[in-house]
């Protein structure tokens, strides 16, 4: 009789203690990799998928993805994110103004996830071509 009243006078704690635990209902996400290593070319465009993992128990709506310059776009390419399921973001980025040989162009996930907003970044790397050095010589 003892045992019985003392599982019922714990469980409502066991249950509130649980429903408010990180991650147990809300979604978490996880984006690999955190930072995306890209090398321009003559096309002026680069592209990349990153994966998203929701680690948390529910399912989680990406709501929108922000690139800290013009020169970057993201789509989601499935959303919502179920609990244990991967989707994938698709980032292009136009290297074409980009002046710098190492260039960083930050994207900010908006979503009902327990961690949000989520920062991944991407490093473009734009090969510097050397002058021509005939062009420079004055006669």
């Amino acid at each position: 009789m003892t045992t019985r009243l003392v599982l019922l006078t714990c469980l409502p704690f066991a249950v509130a203690l649980h429903a408010f635990a990180p991650g147990a209902g809300a979604p978490v996400l996880d984006i690999k990799p955190r930072v995306v290593k890209l090398t321009a070319d003559s096309t002026e465009w680069v592209t990349a998928r990153v994966k998203v993992l929701n680690r948390g128990g529910g399912p989680c709506t990406i709501t929108a993805i922000h690139p800290s310059c013009a020169c970057g776009v993201a789509t989601v390419l499935k959303n919502p994110v179920q609990p244990m399921d991967v989707a994938e973001i698709s980032v292009r980025i136009n290297t074409s103004n980009m002046k710098d040989s190492v260039n960083t162009v930050e994207f900010i996930v908006d979503s009902d996830a327990e961690n949000s907003p989520y920062v991944f970044k991407s490093e473009v790397r734009k090969p510097v071509l050397p002058r021509d050095s005939a062009s420079s010589i004055h006669r």
